[in-house]
């Protein structure tokens, strides 16, 4: 059965980088069939999202209208099918030689990530302005 429920898309809004792929996504939203939800928002909770901490805290998490959750590399692909934007990247993103690099460079980004400069101090209660 087909579900009328958003994609929703998990980010961490405290990352710069992060923050700013979004936002050029949410630039391309023409409905409501997007929904973007900041990790870092002191009123996020992964039990009630029910996610996994340590993983959504490390990657990108896409859940599809189905239910379905998605991480790094597969999110991108959802996210943009769903705009129907970056048609290369999205070919690359099925392609069976191109798919394993890009999970490769995915993988060295969330290893780093947590090393970059944050947009907000963060500290185990969450992150703040």
């Amino acid at each position: 059965m087909y579900s009328t429920a958003p994609l929703e898309v998990f980010f961490d809004g405290a990352c710069h980088l992060c923050s700013r792929e979004i936002d050029h996504y949410r630039d391309k939203v023409t409905s409501d069939n997007i929904v973007f939800v900041d990790i870092s928002d002191p009123d996020f909770s992964v039990q009630k999202a029910g996610l996994e901490g340590a993983d959504v805290q490390k990657y990108i998490h896409v859940r599809k209208p189905n239910g379905d959750i998605v991480t790094g590399v597969s999110s991108f692909l959802v996210i943009w099918e769903t705009l129907n934007v970056f048609a290369p990247l999205q070919w690359s993103a099925k392609n069976p030689v191109l798919r394993p690099l890009m999970n490769i460079g995915y993988e060295a980004f969330a290893f780093v990530r947590p090393l970059l400069p944050k947009k907000y101090k963060c500290d185990s209660n969450g992150c703040r302005i």
